[in-house]
C-alpha cells in the first residue's frame, strides 16, 4: 500500500465508523466511490456541478441504486 492509499484507507474507515449509526451502515458501494474520489478527483479545484454530480453519485451508492 503506498502512501496515499493508506492515508485515504485511515481517513476513510475513521469517517464511515463515526457516522454509521445503530440503523444505518453504509454499503461497500460508499467505501468504493470514496476511495475513488480521495485518491484522485477530489485532489483537484471542482467547479459546483462537478461537486453535484459526485454527491449525487454518493447518494446513488448509499442508496443501492444501480
Amino acid at each position: 500500500m503506498d502512501e496515499c492509499e493508506g492515508w485515504v484507507e485511515v481517513r476513510l474507515a475513521a469517517a464511515l465508523k463515526a457516522a454509521a449509526t445503530a440503523s444505518h451502515a453504509f454499503p461497500e458501494a460508499v467505501a468504493a466511490e470514496f476511495r475513488t474520489l480521495l485518491a484522485g478527483p477530489l485532489q483537484e479545484a471542482r467547479k459546483p456541478a462537478e461537486l453535484d454530480g459526485i454527491a449525487t453519485t454518493l447518494i446513488s451508492a448509499n442508496r443501492g441504486d444501480k
